[in-house]
């Protein structure tokens, strides 16, 4: 049981890292930011505040 739940967290862990990947700006006309997000930070480098 332990092996499977340390195996669960680390499928959450690289699903998070994936989607944090890119920018969680939004545009203007309402769509996400295609730009990669910048190490440590959820927004790249226009988006960063």
């Amino acid at each position: 049981m332990k092996k499977i739940t340390l195996t669960i967290m680390a499928a959450l862990a690289l699903v998070f890292t994936v989607a944090a990947a890119q920018c969680a700006a939004t545009t203007k006309k309402g769509k996400q930011c295609s730009r990669q997000a910048e190490p440590g930070s959820a927004y790249c480098w226009q988006h960063k505040k």
